[in-house]
Order: C-alpha cells, then sequence, then structure tokens
C-alpha cells in the first residue's frame, strides 16, 4: 500500500482557533479522506507549536503557567476538530515529552557535527510574530506582518548553519523537479531565497525560558526553527524510543517476500556504541535480516551476541583484496560489499578463494576518493565523508594550474555514474551474490525503473538466451539519472581514462537539442529534438540553476502539438530565465517513464523491489537507496 502523509501548518496557540485554522485543516482533512479512499496508508497530521516568548508573557498576565496556559487552547482546539469531525491520524504538541527529547538529540547531533555554533544576534524584534527583521523590511518603522512596534534585542545566540547547505538543496531541487510545487512557487523560492544567498539562522534564545533547554547550556532554551520545524519528523518517531514504524516496514516487506537490511556503515564514536548496539538488537529483535557494518568494533560485538544474524562488511571498511576479505571471513562476517575501485578480475579472484558472499556495486554515483577512505569532505565541507554526512565537494568547479597559470577548468573532480549492464553476465559466473545499485537521494521512479531494468538482465545472463542490451533499457536508464552518459567505473580490464565528466555535477538526463530561437517576451524557445518530449517533461538549460516542467509544444505554426518526434523542430513555451541562443538543452524528467515505474512501485507486490532475491543461483539484489517517503529533506541529520 502506498504511503501518504499530509500535515496542516504547527499552529501557534496564543489565542483561541479561528477560521483561518478551521480552513486549512479542513482542505488538509479533505486530501487525507480523498487519498484514504483510493486505498492509500494515510498519516494525517496536525498539532500545536507551543513555546516562546509571546506565550509566555500572556501566561504571566494571566497568572498562570505558560504550560496551563497552552492547555486551555489546546483542549478547545480538539473539541473544535471533533465538531467539524476532522481525522487526523495524531495530534502532536511540542511540549509532548517525546518530542522535547527528540528535540534534544537532534540540537545534540547538529551541534557536535559542526552545523550549529555560538554567536551574538542583534536586531528588531516583533514579539508577536517572534521574528527579527532588518531596516529595510519595515513597513512604516513597524513589523511588516502584524504592523506592531519592534524593538532591538541583542543576545548570545546559537546559530545553524544553514548557509553551508545552499548548494546541496539548489542540486537537489534540479534533481527533483517535483519536490516543490506549483512551478511558480519553486521559481519564487529559487529565485528570491536561495540564490541571493542563505544566512545562517538564529535557533536558540536566553532572554525567556518558556522552551525546551540546550542540554550542554540550559541557560539557552531551542529557538523555533529546531523546534516547532522539527515536529514534522518526531511525530513520525524521528529521534524516539518508538519502533511502531520501524517494525511496520519490517513486516510489509517481510509481507511480500522482500529482505530488509540495516544500514550502519560509519565509524562509531565510543560515546555512540550503546545506542548504535541498542538500535542494531532492536532490528534484530523486529526481524532485520541483516545488518551492514562499517565500525569493526561494533561489527564483532553483533557476531557475537547475535551469532544467526547475518553481518556484511560495508564498501566503507575498503576490503579491496583477498586477504582483506579472508580476514573478515575468519571473524564470522557473512558477506562483504567490496570497494568500488577493482576490476572485474579483481573481483573474479576473490570470489574464488573466499567463502564470503561477494557483493558488488553495479550502478550509480561513484566517489573521486576510494571507498570509505575520503578526508576531502572533512577539509572542505566541515562534514566527514566517512561518516555517512558527505558534502560532496568532488561536485565542485575547480581549476588546474600549471606554473600558476590555468590550464583546465571545470567539475575536474567529477566522476561519471557507473553503469554496469555488459558486465553482469561475468560477474555471475565469477560468484558474485548481490548487486548494489547506489541511490543516495533518489527518487521511487529512480529505484523502481533501475531495479526493473537490471531484474531484466540478470534473468537474461542466467537463462540459456543470448545476451543482448536493448539500448532502449540503456537510454531509460539515462533518463532516469545520469552524470555524464555513464562510464563502467572499474570494472574493465583495462584503466578508465573517461572516468571524469568536467561540464555538469548533477543529473544531465538526455541532451534535447540547441536552442534556435528564443523570444523573451512570450518565452517561446525554438529547438530541434534529438529525443520525443511531451506535456509534464521536465527540461533544464545549462548554465541555469533552475528546471522547467514542459506545458506547452507547438510546432513552427504555432499550433499545439499532442505527440512529437525526434528531428522535428518545436517551440517549447512558458520558459523565461537566463536563455541564450544556441545554450543546450536537457530532459532531465520524463512524465511517462515516470508513470512507468509508479506502476511497478504501485501495483500488485512483484519481484520488482528494493530487495529481493532470486530462486536462481541464489543471486541476491540490492538496492541501497536513501530516500523518504512524504518528508523529502535535501540534507540528513
Amino acid at each position: 500500500m502506498e504511503k501518504f502523509y499530509i500535515t496542516t501548518p504547527i499552529y501557534y496557540p496564543s489565542a483561541n482557533f479561528h477560521i483561518g485554522h478551521c480552513y486549512t485543516t479542513i482542505i488538509a482533512d479533505s486530501i487525507a479522506r480523498y487519498n484514504k479512499l483510493i486505498g492509500k496508508d494515510v498519516f494525517f497530521l496536525t498539532g500545536t507549536d507551543e513555546h516562546g516568548e509571546k506565550i509566555q508573557k500572556k501566561a504571566e498576565i494571566e497568572g498562570i503557567s505558560p504550560k496551563e496556559y497552552v492547555d486551555k487552547i489546546v483542549e478547545n482546539a480538539k473539541d473544535l476538530w471533533k465538531c467539524l469531525d476532522i481525522e487526523y491520524t495524531k495530534f502532536i504538541r511540542t511540549t509532548d515529552e517525546y518530542h522535547e527529547e527528540a528535540v534534544k538529540k537532534i540540537f545534540n547531533k547538529l551541534y557536535n557535527q559542526g552545523d550549529i555554533y555560538k554567536g551574538e544576534y542583534e536586531g528588531l524584534y516583533c514579539t508577536p510574530c517572534e521574528s527579527f527583521w532588518t531596516e529595510t523590511q519595515l513597513v512604516d518603522g513597524k513589523c511588516p506582518d502584524c504592523g506592531r512596534d519592534v524593538h532591538i534585542v541583542k543576545e548570545e545566540s546559537y546559530f545553524f548553519r544553514l548557509s553551508k547547505y545552499q548548494d546541496r538543496i539548489l542540486d537537489y531541487i534540479s534533481n527533483h523537479p517535483d519536490f516543490i510545487q506549483p512551478e511558480s512557487r519553486k521559481n519564487e523560492m529559487i529565485n528570491n531565497f536561495l540564490k541571493p544567498g542563505l544566512e545562517d539562522v538564529c535557533v536558540s534564545r536566553t532572554t525567556f525560558n518558556w522552551g525546551i533547554p540546550i542540554t550542554f547550556d540550559p541557560k539557552h532554551v531551542v529557538y523555533v526553527w529546531i523546534d516547532a520545524l522539527t515536529n514534522y519528523i518526531t511525530a513520525l518517531g524521528y529521534m524516539s524510543e518508538d519502533d511502531s514504524n520501524f517494525k511496520k516496514g519490517i513486516e510489509y516487506a517481510k509481507l511480500r517476500g522482500v529482505k530488509t537490511h540495516l544500514t550502519l556503515n560509519t565509524l562509531i564514536k565510543d560515546d555512540e556504541f550503546k545506542q548504535a548496539f541498542s538500535t542494531e538488537k532492536k532490528a534484530y529483535e523486529l526481524g532485520i535480516d541483516a545488518i551492514i557494518v562499517q565500525d569493526l568494533g561494533l561489527a564483532l560485538k553483533l557476531i557475537k551476541s547475535f551469532p544467526d544474524l547475518p553481518i556484511h562488511a560495508s564498501t566503507q571498511m575498503t576490503v579491496h583484496n583477498l586477504n582483506g576479505a579472508l580476514e573478515l571471513q575468519k571473524l564470522g562476517f557473512k558477506r562483504v560489499v567490496l570497494s568500488r575501485e577493482l576490476s572485474i578480475n579483481d573481483i573474479d579472484y576473490i570470489c574464488k578463494n573466499t567463502n564470503l558472499e561477494i557483493e558488488t556495486f553495479i550502478h550509480g554515483a561513484l566517489c573521486i576518493s576510494y571507498s570509505g577512505q575520503c578526508l576531502f569532505s572533512s577539509m572542505l565541507g566541515g562534514r566527514s565523508g566517512n561518516r555517512g554526512k558527505c558534502a560532496g565537494p568532488c561536485r565542485l568547479p575547480f581549476e588546474l594550474l600549471e606554473d600558476h597559470k590555468v590550464i583546465d577548468s571545470g567539475y575536474l573532480l567529477n566522476t561519471r555514474d557507473l553503469c554496469g549492464l555488459e558486465y553482469i553476465p561475468d560477474l555471475i559466473n565469477s560468484g558474485v551474490k548481490c548487486f548494489k545499485i547506489e541511490g543516495r537521494m533518489k527518487s521511487p521512479e529512480y529505484v523502481a525503473t533501475v531495479t526493473r531494468i537490471y531484474r531484466k538482465y540478470i534473468d537474461l545472463a542466467q537463462s540459456k538466451k543470448e545476451y543482448i542490451i536493448d539500448e532502449n533499457d540503456k537510454k531509460e536508464l539515462l533518463q532516469v539519472f545520469n552524470r555524464g552518459m555513464s562510464s563502467p567505473g572499474h570494472l574493465d580490464k583495462n584503466a578508465n581514462r573517461n572516468l571524469v565528466y568536467k561540464e555538469k555535477p548533477n543529473n544531465m538526463g538526455l541532451f534535447l537539442g540547441k536552442i534556435q530561437n528564443y523570444s523573451n517576451k512570450k518565452g517561446y524557445v525554438t529547438i530541434k529534438l534529438n529525443e520525443k518530449i511531451e506535456i509534464g517533461d521536465t527540461v533544464a538549460i545549462e548554465n541555469e540553476t533552475t528546471s522547467y516542467t514542459i506545458s506547452e509544444i507547438m510546432d513552427t505554426s504555432f499550433n499545439n502539438l499532442s505527440q512529437t518526434k525526434i528531428g522535428q523542430t518545436v517551440i517549447i513555451g512558458r520558459i523565461k530565465g537566463n536563455v541564450k541562443l544556441g545554450s543546450k538543452i536537457y530532459k532531465i524528467s520524463s512524465k511517462s517513464l515516470n508513470a512507468s515505474a509508479c506502476t511497478t512501485v504501485l501495483g500488485k507486490p512483484s519481484r520488482i523491489a528494493p530487495f529481493f532475491t532470486s530462486s536462481s543461483n541464489n543471486l541476491v539484489f540490492t538496492v541501497s537507496i536513501t530516500t523518504s517517503s512524504g518528508i523529502n529533506i535535501p540534507f540528513s541529520i
């Protein structure tokens, strides 16, 4: 059953709810009911953001505690939703104990990984809106939102490094065209907020105490952004002891004959060991099929504690030769995910000389650094790629200098994606038991398309039929996501001299053609098509950070087209931006391909799934994915 997650805004209970609260809640309830009717597993969240200076002052006026003040408002709100027959799944209060504990953990984690720092804030503050404003934002010297007076506030505060994530957010939006809808809102977010530059945001206050205290600096309370904003994930059990969703996911997979593997492929600090082991123990009790581990100490503890639980050595262990594999075999590992830098000859030699199950990467992104041994992200991005927090600095532009002169420039460390279709028969014959597809921050449509195609060729390789790759399948793999039209990575026997693609660091999709004519007034782009297009496809223009969903296609006589063909000259309407004659256009998303992928995701349970086992030759096919259903955030915490 497809999951559907919807929330209202989290309401601020400074006074009883009014028609605006009812309006948004009724709309959310209607959408939730519709999705229930068409068979989706719906989670409908609403609730209240109960901390802050405004509520503390109102409570003081009434001579009661802030909690007593909001309790009355919340009780009235729930009575109102009952009267309106609102069928929410959960009502969260930011004063709920589980939420407060989760917020403390989130704040500590962000601080420990360098995303939060202490500073001093001075600005014009509106108490009713609980917002800081600049002089230029004021309207007649007053708050631009409510029209009330503002006053200068200067205090010690903690700040979240939002600016650090600007490029990553832009990249995520570019690679996920439907992440923000409608198109006008997406362009508004990009042009008005992201491109001008994100500033670090204040995430703590000291001028009042009605809030969640910071554990290591209790004179500070957590401010709105990490308290109220995180309710959308804490309500689902994030950073809590509630394992109901974890259990539900494992049961969902098992009912469909699908294996579940828990990934903990990061190095564990001493003060994290207890929590890590507790998490793995819970997964074991809930019926997880295997655990993928990088930390050797944690792995040995798991092997000793749960001898019947398969432990897999993560690729971050950098096992790249037979000696490493044999050592893991001796320690009790069940499987090893070999380094991505090995050739097919290296893999064959290890397979034939060990009893370990061997897993290899077959498709997706490659790193310029050795698996699990990258210091680049820590040096440039302040985030360790060896701790699951790669900032992706190898996808940035660089210049190559010789004698202080630039001899090359571009995305010089940007590796092309791996596509290993042609190596499947040889790898199976070598004894590889599992293929791994990289899917970090990819869409469900990507997972569905790539697994479908690789499943097809695994079955073909294990049959007696001639192994011939359909070029249309290659094109679909390129369409769903690719950097630089893909490469064999390191699998080939010969060194790959075409590993880097310096022109573009993110999804390039399929090349459509070059702009032949452009009308800036009407947003008409004329192009001779290298690929078919249709209404609903998404295109991107070189040197543009935004993308466009096609809503109008015409022939050169301005007649609307429902179909197109390769080689046809067409006019695409409603495209406005940094458009220049001769610029390249790429089709980065196909409406029809995504619709086809959705039929496998939403249809009856089948062998096309993120994890499954083939009955032939015991070959297991695994997808390594980091996608979120319902909540898509461009960075993990």
